[in-house]
Formats: structure tokens, C-alpha cells, sequence
């Protein structure tokens, strides 16, 4: 009962929209990028892909997940990192979320409240995501077969946006 209370609490912080305007960047402008991947084997794989096709940029990672889910070697956020009333105890994501990145890449199959979080408080000049429900990305592509699939299509736009 009290997990439901809280997953309302973290949830209602996303509702506000940010003052924020999305800055699209094309492939060669992108240096800083955040990434949000599921905290499990498929998520790493996900990361790993990613940073194939962004060579040169700086890639940091925020797997989503519950703690003891098997991934000791990277560090999972999840609700644990959040006070009952909806605040980020967790110092790293609290840095992670008040740095600037030029992207936010979403590599998540499906949007939960700590996510939806992060997307909504990040400071990267725009996020980029699969379409599913409920999602914040101010880049959509869709349809994706799967993250493979969205990634190289996401390559493709990047190298297709011209800045003027």
C-alpha cells in the first residue's frame, strides 16, 4: 500500500510540464548524451549498441531497476532512491539530473514512474525515445521493432537534421 502511495508521489512531480524548449541537434553536435536503459542484460546490450553509433560522444548511463536485480557491476535507480514523498535522496542521480547534456536517449521497452521522472527533470536539450504510452520524449520514433531498430533509425535522424 505504502509502494503505491509512493509510486503516486514520485509520479505527481512529473505531471508539471518543465519550461523547457527542445534544442535538436544533429549527429556532429551531439558531445554529451544521457542515456535511460532498463537495469537488466538487455538494457547493457542496448548501452553497448548505442555507443557504437555515437562514437566520439560522451556517454552516460542510468540504468532503471530494483536493487539486487543482478547488476552489482552497474549502479540501478529505482524507487528506493526517492524519499516517501517523492523526492531524489540518491546524490548521483541528483548530479546526473542537474548536469546539461546535448541528448537523452530512452532505451527503455516501457515507461515507468522513475523514468518518466528522469525525462521530466533532466536538463538535456532534448530527449529522444520509442513511441509507447505515456512517454516524454520530445523526439519520437516509431514504429520500432526493438531497441536495435530504434537505435538505427535514431542514427538516421540525427544525420537528417540541418540546423539553420
Amino acid at each position: 500500500m505504502f509502494q503505491k502511495w509512493k509510486e503516486k508521489l514520485i509520479g505527481r512531480q512529473c505531471k508539471a510540464p518543465l519550461c523547457r524548449e527542445a534544442e535538436y541537434k544533429d549527429g556532429k553536435d551531439v558531445k554529451t548524451c544521457l542515456a535511460v536503459a532498463a537495469g537488466d542484460a538487455e538494457g547493457q546490450k542496448a548501452v553497448a549498441e548505442l555507443a557504437v553509433h555515437l562514437k566520439g560522444v560522451e556517454l552516460e548511463v542510468l540504468y532503471l531497476g530494483k536493487a539486487g536485480t543482478g547488476m552489482e557491476e552497474v549502479a540501478v535507480i529505482g524507487e528506493d532512491d526517492f524519499t516517501f514523498w517523492g523526492k531524489v535522496k540518491n546524490e548521483h542521480l541528483k548530479q546526473v539530473l542537474d548536469k546539461q547534456y546535448d541528448m537523452l536517449v530512452d532505451l527503455t521497452p516501457r515507461v515507468d514512474v522513475v523514468g518518466r521522472y528522469i525525462l521530466a527533470h533532466s536538463r538535456a536539450s532534448f530527449a529522444v525515445g520509442m513511441k509507447k504510452e505515456g512517454g516524454l520524449a520530445d523526439l519520437v520514433v516509431a514504429p520500432a521493432v526493438d531497441v536495435s531498430d530504434f537505435i538505427k533509425q535514431l542514427t538516421v535522424i540525427l544525420a537528417q537534421i540541418k540546423r539553420y
